[in-house]
């Protein structure tokens, strides 16, 4: 075997391992990704939250969520918000550090869904803010 043809071919093997390494790390972040915005979500939420995936865009510019379903604190049976999509401009790698800072947040599609008693009174169970969210700078955005 030549000089270079070896060369070529220790080339390709680096590529392979390469792509391969990206492949695992794309999928490492997506999980990680998963698990820390259900963990925010839950936090401000006060009760479960659903949703169908987490996508780290190509780009590396944000992270996606699709179909969201918030219940109700204390109350698995009942959703008092669903959202078709969300979308947090934010860098997956500073996510992957711990920092959860949004520069804009989009939510497509939000149905909010109120019960009332025959008085006409407030029956949703909705989540009691523990701490001021503060977003100096930062831009929520409802979309239909």
């Amino acid at each position: 075997m030549s000089g270079r043809r070896l060369i070529l071919l220790i080339l390709l093997g680096l590529v392979l391992l390469l792509s391969g390494l990206l492949v695992a790390a794309r999928q490492w972040a997506a999980r990680r990704a998963t698990r820390d915005v259900r963990a925010v979500l839950v936090s401000l939420n006060g009760g479960p939250v659903e949703f169908d995936r987490v996508r780290l865009d190509l780009g590396l510019s944000g992270v996606s969520v699709e179909r969201l379903r918030f219940h109700e604190p204390g109350n698995r049976k009942r959703i008092w918000l669903t959202v078709v999509s969300g979308h947090a401009e934010l860098v997956p790698w500073k996510l992957l550090r711990g920092i959860q800072r949004s520069r804009r947040i989009v939510l497509r599609g939000a149905l909010v869904r109120l019960r009332f008693d025959g008085a006409g009174r407030l029956r949703t169970r909705l989540p009691k803010l523990k701490d001021r969210i503060d977003l100096p700078g930062d831009l929520i955005v409802l979309e239909e």
